[in-house]
């Protein structure tokens, strides 16, 4: 075990490496004093066994393994690790930067993408669909995550009669039992999503500015009561659907949903967005793996790692820049600074790589390259902190102090809650 990830009143999800198979993995288990809870051991084992049911999917969370140690049982899951921001999920991405309204299509249409595979595998629903529970991987691929609370058709015979969720998310029919949810209940949620995307993280409905007493009936009454406002966007017509208060008033499914948004696709980029080929999933994967071992400290197993992307998909430049990331903090430099430069001639479009070099010149003292550096990773990826920090850093030392202010304006502007 190396570190704690996150927790909730349920459970506990741990960073861990798995010796036995070689390993990183996220390792959930129930918190020590609910473990004697047989209501709570019996709700994880239905966990388990929904993770196990889904195999393998490039939109959903991996589990990797299930046992049971010193009478706990565990999930071994997929490993999601933070990009250089430190953001690995949807609700750490809308709080600390703007949404594309691209990226938005895409992400939405994962979402679908994931969804449709679980309820193909008997999934009647997910009952916490919401922005924390959406990971985002080193691909900028969506991933679902977290089904503590969902329902399938394997384990529903010995379900209670109860109300559970996320209140800001949870659909009018959630509010009176968690039993009645279905496929529907979880397209509502994700209009709340969807409306979020759209609009730089706002909510459909406003939240009074000082705590309720009673919070539930609260979320009760505002979901079955506030209206849907119309904003300017193409997805405005699928929000509007997705959050009727009826259920059959919203789309079926979330096949049906995604097909909606290929519409969109289309019309705002001119082509469809695909599912990615094995060949990306394998390579995607490795390449996560890769960052997960970096994390740890072990260099040489993200090294062999990342050539197992590269190798998987030759033309992976996000890999071969980590892969010179790798090399660099070996203290293979030379070797690292050859592989960026390559991939600014091979890979022009990417940013992460003129971000690298900037980073060396301005460690050797180089200050006027850096600025071209950093101008060119800015160029090719606007929205990137890192490099607009950075370059506001490199003019603050050569003593353009304007020209550093209006950097970390912008910087302000694409990170709100960015408190560096």
């Amino acid at each position: 075990i190396r570190s704690l990830l996150g927790e909730g009143g349920f459970g506990q999800v741990f960073l861990a490496f798995d010796r036995e198979i070689g390993d990183v993995c996220a390792l959930k288990v129930i918190k020590d004093e609910l473990g004697a809870n047989s209501h709570q051991q019996d709700a994880f084992k239905k966990e388990a066994v929904i993770w196990l049911q889904f195999g393998k999917h490039a939109n959903i969370v991996t589990a990797k393994a299930v046992d049971v140690f010193n009478g706990r049982l565990f999930i071994g899951l997929e490993f999601i690790p933070p990009d250089e921001s430190g953001i690995n999920s949807m609700e750490k991405a809308l709080a600390r930067r703007r949404i594309g309204q691209e990226q938005a299509l895409r992400w939405a249409i994962e979402i679908c993408w994931g969804m449709s595979f679980a309820c193909s595998r008997g999934l009647i629903a997910h009952r916490d669909l919401k922005p924390a529970n959406l990971l985002i991987d080193q691909h900028g691929r969506v991933k679902i995550s977290d089904f503590g609370l969902a329902s399938h058709v394997n384990t529903e015979l010995a379900e209670r009669e109860s109300v559970s969720g996320t209140p800001l998310y949870m659909s009018p029919e959630q509010f009176i039992s968690s039993s009645a949810c279905d496929e529907r209940s979880d397209i509502y949620s994700f209009g709340i999503i969807l409306f979020q995307l759209a609009t730089g993280g706002r909510l459909p409905f406003d939240l009074p500015a000082s705590p309720q007493r009673d919070y539930f009936s609260f979320f009760r009454h505002l979901h079955n009561s506030f209206a849907v406002p119309n904003i300017q966007s193409p997805f405005n017509a699928i929000i509007r659907r997705c959050l009727s208060k009826n259920r059959e008033g919203r789309f079926s499914s979330f096949e049906q949903i995604a097909n909606e948004l290929q519409s969109v696709h289309l019309r705002v980029t001119g082509w469809r967005y695909t599912p990615p080929s094995q060949d990306e999933v394998n390579a995607t994967d490795c390449n996560n793996r890769a960052v997960s071992f970096y994390l740890l400290g072990q260099k040489d197993d993200a090294i062999r790692l990342v050539n197992m992307a590269i190798n998987a998909m030759p033309g992976f430049s996000l890999a071969t820049n980590n892969k010179a990331a790798f090399l660099a903090d070996s203290g293979r430099l030379a070797e690292a600074v050859g592989i960026w430069r390559t991939l600014t001639q091979e890979s022009p479009p990417l940013g992460r790589p003129f971000y690298n070099l900037a980073n060396v010149s301005l460690a050797k003292g180089d200050l006027p390259e850096a600025s071209r550096f950093y101008e060119k990773a800015m160029a090719n990826e606007p929205d990137y902190v890192p490099a607009i920090v950075n370059a506001a850093i490199c003019q603050q030392k050569q003593g353009n102090v304007d020209a550093a202010l209006v950097l970390y304006e912008k910087a302000t502007h694409v990170a709100l809650n960015d408190a560096q």
